[in-house]
């Protein structure tokens, strides 16, 4: 009986293993390999918003904006970040307020968008 079940499993495997394409078992040479575009398995949506500057040419305002009840003050730091790496959280004084993309309320920072990339800290008052 064992050497029946045995046999068995070796013809299913022969079989199996017969009925494999050929192509897939070859190596593509490394030159064609060089320049063959990349095929996309899955295809990734975000729900990124391009930020405008609503303010071209205007600067940041010196007086401080209220968002949510809670008052923010523009400061002279500016940092460079991609549109990934931020998320808008409102608009105060038609001035459109982002915070990073993982921080949570009660934000420790607002930013708004100077120049594209470039983002102006705005810091609560207290």
């Amino acid at each position: 009986m064992r050497l029946l079940f045995r046999a068995g499993t070796c013809i299913a495997a022969a079989l199996a293993l017969a009925a494999c394409e050929q192509s897939k078992t070859e190596l593509m040479p490394l030159e064609a390999a060089a320049n063959q575009p990349v095929k996309v398995a899955v295809k990734e949506e975000t729900g990124l918003v391009v930020p405008r500057v609503t303010r071209p040419g205007a600067e940041i305002p010196t007086e401080p904006v209220e968002l949510a009840g809670r008052r923010w003050q523009a400061t002279p730091t500016e940092y460079s970040l991609p549109t990934e790496m931020v998320r808008p959280v409102g608009t105060a004084d038609g001035l459109e307020l982002y915070a990073l993309a993982w921080d949570e309320e009660p934000f420790d920072r607002l930013l708004t968008p100077v120049r594209p990339g470039s983002w102006r800290e705005l810091l609560e008052i207290r």
